[in-house]
């Protein structure tokens, strides 16, 4: 093999394995909330549209203050969430996952929580099912 495709490759592998490293380098700042239940509604529409959410929220690693005010606001959020799914109708869930999480961390960051902040929504499970 010659030297020039040599070093080809070698630039390739370095240059992935750095993308990967970077990719996991950003979920190693944040810890998980996951004990937030499965929640289960109906959208907004006139057609009988279930929803099945499962959601994890991030927020900076080590903080304590951090969990215990989620651990503490915990039966707000559930409320929210609740809320939030079932104002919704199937064409403003379906393929905006991006926006729902943004939404969702902002209300509960707005509204919710008043000493830290989510950093980011990861939903373990986001399901619509026609009934």
């Amino acid at each position: 093999m010659s030297s020039m495709k040599k070093f080809f490759i070698f630039t390739v592998l370095l240059f992935c394995s750095g993308l990967i490293f970077a990719e996991s380098k950003v979920y190693n700042l944040y810890d998980f909330y996951t004990e937030l239940p499965v929640i289960y509604t109906r959208c907004n529409d006139n057609e009988e549209i279930s929803i099945t959410a499962e959601i994890a929220l991030a927020y900076n690693k080590n903080d304590t203050a951090a969990l215990n005010e989620i651990k503490n606001r915990k039966i707000e959020i559930i409320d929210f969430l609740r809320s939030y799914f079932s104002k919704k109708t199937y064409a403003e869930i379906y393929g905006h996952k991006d926006l729902i999480q943004i939404e969702i961390r902002d209300y509960i960051n707005e509204k919710i929580l008043t000493q830290s902040r989510i950093r980011e929504i990861i939903f373990i499970k986001l399901e619509l099912l026609h009934l």
